[in-house]
Parts: structure tokens; C-alpha cells; sequence
């Protein structure tokens, strides 16, 4: 779940970065949180429990949703989180 979620923030970011409207300040935060994460998660993968790596994967993901938040979803996001959630309710 960990990793998922992660990689889930990655995108968020990742869209923030070619948002039709990007600023300095939502770029920066995009890319501490993008740093954040690919540090956190290998040790992550090794310890679980690693709370330090917990602390900066949380602050990761912290800088991945603000930046969402900032810049707007694009279509891709609109279009993905509905199928999703639509296939969890069907697969349970």
C-alpha cells in the first residue's frame, strides 16, 4: 500500500509539473516531494517501520497533494480516480 500510494503521489506531482498554469513555488514543492518519496521508499521497502523514512515519505506526500491541490487535476486524473473507484466497487 505503501509503495501504491507513493506512486500515486509521484503523479500528482508530475502533473503539477506540466500544468498549463505552473508557478516557481508549486514546481519546487512538486519536486521536494517527488525527491522525498524516491528517497523514502527503498528504505521503506527494506523496513516498513523506519520512521524516519516515514517522516520523509510523509512529508512527500504532504508536497504531492498541495501541489495537486494548487495547479488542478487534468484530465487524465478525472478520468483514472472515477475508473477506480468504479473497478473497486465491481471487484468487491
Amino acid at each position: 500500500m505503501t509503495v501504491t500510494s507513493a506512486l500515486n503521489a509521484i503523479a500528482h506531482s508530475v502533473e503539477a509539473l506540466w500544468a498549463p498554469s505552473p508557478n516557481p513555488i508549486t514546481s519546487l514543492l512538486a519536486l521536494q516531494g517527488i525527491s522525498a518519496l524516491s528517497k523514502a521508499l527503498p528504505v521503506l521497502k527494506q523496513d516498513s517501520q523506519n520512521k524516519a523514512a516515514r517522516s520523509q515519505a510523509l512529508f512527500g506526500a504532504y508536497a504531492c497533494g498541495t501541489v495537486l491541490g494548487t495547479v488542478g487535476m487534468s484530465l487524465h486524473h478525472k478520468l483514472v480516480s472515477p475508473s477506480l473507484s468504479l473497478r473497486s466497487i465491481i471487484l468487491y
